[in-house]
């Protein structure tokens, strides 16, 4: 019995990786954005993440890094994405059970810097592009497809900017890309067995960005994130059966594109549109390394497809702006192929946030809703001893979103 058991374990974790690496530290709409996380900085998020047309603070390096020719001198921003999450669920029994990681924050940093009389711009940031954390309890009924999932994915991108033209300017640079992985279920075959991944992986990809502004009311901006595939180098435990032997697992990371139009009907004024295309027909099979028979491969079904997002914001006389955002993100898993650990419901993104400019600093703090109906789902693919994620789900995210920016 042990050499079956083995065989399925491995199988479980690409399952997975392929189906589950979902929420960690933010909303991952699998629509568009599967276990992507999007919100980088406080005043975007407020406006629904519609920046990539505007783009005149430091997160410009991620939401468009050509932006970053428009902002003076010398500027450094800090903030975190803080989320608090329910995720409920209702089997097909009437057994209810609910997520017990519920608390995360993502920090991010960036830096620029704008020579005077030079065409050229700067900059470098830190931020979460890709994640997920989850933990169910172990009454939930689908312990052998998942009890924990965590993906942390972080990336240093340094970026130079070139103003070709007075109204148009490009951007690129590398993407330095860090990933640690946990993944834990039981086995099923006896009381407290287990089954366990931890890894870590690099890569590298590239970022590139454009913004014309043809008309002081208009602009237009595009932004490019590329794909990455991370080698996962780590350690496969299966308690009690076997001790713990060096693995691989490989994950690969879709590349994104927005398209922005940004109109100011007046200097206080600004009204902005994104559509946000998400490749993430790249991830393919996901494989993973059995020490002591062959590699596994499970097909991801994720689809590619566009988020739409619309945000404004208004200036007062007294240097306080104000910031509103709306997104709506359709499911995109059937139901044979959901996993507890995808949030993929109907979900709508509502986000208000405050901006305030006191001397030669910049402070924003954005709330953030997002909520959906209840997804029944039945027919949900089975996991090796017959275990279902069958039921009926609802998730409902808070978040508070925080930047400072300073000028030097």
């Amino acid at each position: 019995m042990a050499r079956p058991t083995h065989c399925m374990k491995p199988l479980r974790f690409m399952s997975l990786c392929t189906l589950t690496l979902c929420p960690f530290i933010t909303l991952q709409e699998c629509k568009a954005v599967g276990f992507r996380v999007l919100n980088q900085n406080a005043d975007a998020v407020g406006r629904g993440n519609s920046f990539v047309a505007t783009a005149d603070n430091p997160s410009a390096i991620y939401y468009n890094p050509a932006g970053i020719t428009q902002i003076e001198d010398k500027q450094l921003q800090f903030g975190s994405y803080n989320l608090y999450f329910e995720s409920d669920h209702r089997s097909v029994t009437g057994n209810k059970t609910d997520s017990t990681d519920r608390l995360f924050a993502i920090p991010h940093f960036y830096v620029t810097y704008n020579p005077p009389e030079m065409p050229l711009a700067f900059g470098v940031g830190t931020y979460s592009p890709f994640g997920l954390g989850i933990s169910w309890p172990n009454d939930s009924g689908f312990t052998s497809i998942i009890t924990k999932a965590r993906i942390q994915y972080f990336t240093l991108s340094p970026v130079i900017a070139w103003e070709v033209l007075p109204n148009l300017s490009i951007a690129i640079g590398p993407t330095i890309n860090y990933s640690a992985t946990q993944i834990k279920s039981t086995i099923g075959l006896t009381p407290g067995d287990e089954f366990s991944f931890d890894g870590t992986a690099w890569d590298f990809g590239f970022t590139a960005g454009l913004m014309w502004q043809p008309h002081p009311q208009w602009s237009f901006g595009f932004n490019y994130f590329s794909e990455t595939s991370m080698d996962y180098d780590g350690d496969l435990g299966l308690k009690p059966f076997k001790d713990v032997q060096d693995s691989e697992g490989t994950l690969n990371y879709p590349s994104f594109l927005s398209f922005g139009i940004s109109y100011r009907p007046t200097p206080k004024w600004n009204i902005e549109f994104n559509v946000e295309y998400t490749d993430w027909d790249y991830l393919e099979d996901i494989t993973i390394l059995d020490p002591t028979g062959p590699d596994i491969g499970i097909p991801v079904e994720y689809t590619s497809g566009f988020m739409y997002k619309i945000g404004a914001s208004y200036k007062f006389d007294n240097k306080i702006t104000l910031n509103i955002g709306y997104f709506y993100t359709e499911n995109n898993v059937e139901d044979i192929h959901f996993t507890p650990q995808v949030p993929d419901t109907d979900l709508h993104t509502l986000a208000i946030g405050i901006g305030y400019e006191y001397k030669n600093w910049y402070y924003s703090v954005t709330y953030q809703h997002i909520t959906g109906p209840w997804r029944e789902v039945r027919g949900s693919t089975p996991s090796a001893i017959g275990e279902s994620a069958d039921g009926d789900y609802q998730y409902t995210f808070h978040t508070l979103s925080i930047s400072a920016t300073v000028k030097f």
